[in-house]
């Protein structure tokens, strides 16, 4: 089977090579997963949020997207020591919480993250569930879970202009929780 792509204009696209922002030209027949374009441009961070909660408590992150035509996309992976649930928000209300700094993939340009992301915010309204409960740990060790986690082509495409809520509710006591974020904006 033979794929042709063309642009806009009509004209054939030749998939092989692309000139990166440096206008080099990138060897031809490399196949460059999304996750590594991202990371090369400068426009994928990451940062890691771990602390300990008891039952009925919660561990917020909430991630505010900018109003722009840019493609955000966020892969997000969570664990527990012990039980917890998982739930994902949108058009969120928030106030308040501690900034995350989010580490740039690309050590050798200053690129900042588009969005806001924060650990523990108040929430006046959660928003919409978008995504439903997932199940966390076991009182048996780590629990990752399997369908928020991923790279960026399992990853959950973000609305500008919007808050989003990571949720995760302890059902035991002593549960050290971790939420890993992935952001990728702007391609």
């Amino acid at each position: 089977m033979t794929v042709s792509v063309k642009d806009y204009g009509g004209q054939q696209v030749d998939l092989r090579s692309h000139p990166d922002e440096s206008g080099e030209e990138i060897p031809e027949n490399v196949s460059w997963p999304i996750e590594l374009a991202w990371a090369l441009s400068g426009k994928r961070f990451m940062q890691t949020v771990e602390t300990t909660i008891g039952s009925n408590e919660y561990e917020r992150v909430s991630v505010t997207t900018p109003a722009t035509t840019a493609v955000i996309a966020l892969a997000l992976s969570a664990r527990s020591t012990a039980g917890a649930v998982m739930t994902v928000y949108e058009d969120a209300t928030v106030t308040g919480g501690t900034p995350v700094v989010m580490r740039n993939f690309n050590r050798n340009l200053p690129d900042t993250t588009l969005s806001t992301v924060l650990v523990n915010p108040s929430v006046s309204d959660p928003g919409d569930i978008i995504f439903p409960s997932v199940a966390l740990g076991s009182t048996t060790g780590w629990g990752v879970t399997t369908d928020v986690a991923g790279d960026a082509a399992g990853a959950i495409r973000l609305k500008p202009n919007s808050t989003y809520i990571f949720e995760i509710e302890s059902t035991a006591s002593s549960n050290a929780v971790t939420m890993s974020i992935d952001l990728m904006e702007g391609i």
